[in-house]
C-alpha cells in the first residue's frame, strides 16, 4: 500500500456520525471532529498518530474554559494530559490508542466532552473510513478556534490537514423538535 496520509477536520455532523449521549444530555450540541488517518508508510499496523494528537489536544485545550480534565482509556483514568502522555510513552507504538473519553469541567459542570469514534478496521464512509476520529462537543460553536488550534498543531508536526469539511450544524438523526429546541437554546 502506498498512499499519502489523509487527516481531516469535520465541523458538524454527517448522517453516519454517532451522536454522543453524554454530550446530548449536557446540551453540548456543537461538534468538531479531528480525523486522523490510521495508515502510515513506516508501520504495518493501524497507527494512532499519538504525537500529532497530543500536539492538537494541547492546542485545543487552550481554547476551552475549564478547571478540571478527566481522561479515560479502557479501565484507566488520568487527571492531566501529561499523565496520559506519559502512559502512552510507556507502552509500545502498536498498542497506543486515543482516549475513549475526555471530559472538561468548569465549576463541576461539563463544558466539553471529547469521544473517540473507532472507525479503524471497520471501513465506514468518507472521511471516517479506517480512521481514529476524536469528536469534541461544546455548548457554543468553537469550530473556528479549534480549527485554528489544529492548523498550528499540524504545522508544528510538519504535516497537513487534507481538508476541512463543513457538515450539518445539528445531528441529522435527532428529532426535528429536539433540533429546534437546541437551536433556540444556542441563542440564549
Amino acid at each position: 500500500m502506498n498512499r499519502d496520509i489523509s487527516n481531516y477536520i469535520v465541523n458538524g455532523y454527517h448522517a453516519n456520525t454517532p451522536v454522543s449521549e453524554k454530550a446530548n444530555n449536557a446540551e453540548l450540541i456543537y461538534r468538531f471532529a479531528l480525523i486522523l488517518d490510521s495508515y502510515h508508510p513506516n508501520y504495518d499496523f493501524m497507527n494512532f498518530q499519538d504525537a500529532l494528537f497530543l500536539v492538537c489536544l494541547n492546542k485545543i485545550v487552550q481554547k476551552i474554559d475549564y478547571d478540571t480534565i478527566k481522561i479515560f482509556l479502557d479501565d484507566k483514568s488520568f487527571r492531566s494530559i501529561e499523565e496520559f502522555e506519559n502512559f502512552l510513552h510507556s507502552i509500545s507504538k502498536e498498542n497506543r490508542q486515543p482516549p475513549d473519553t475526555i471530559q472538561f469541567e468548569k465549576d463541576e459542570e461539563l463544558v466539553c466532552i471529547a469521544e473517540t469514534e473507532l472507525w479503524v478496521l471497520c471501513g465506514g464512509e468518507f472521511p471516517y473510513s479506517d480512521s481514529y476520529t476524536v469528536s469534541f462537543y461544546t455548548k457554543e460553536d468553537m469550530s473556528e478556534q479549534m480549527i485554528n488550534a489544529c492548523q498550528v498543531a499540524f504545522e508544528t508536526e510538519g504535516t497537513k490537514i487534507q481538508d476541512i469539511i463543513q457538515a450539518s450544524l445539528v445531528p441529522i438523526n435527532i428529532t426535528f423538535w429536539k433540533s429546534i429546541r437546541n437551536t433556540i437554546r444556542s441563542f440564549f
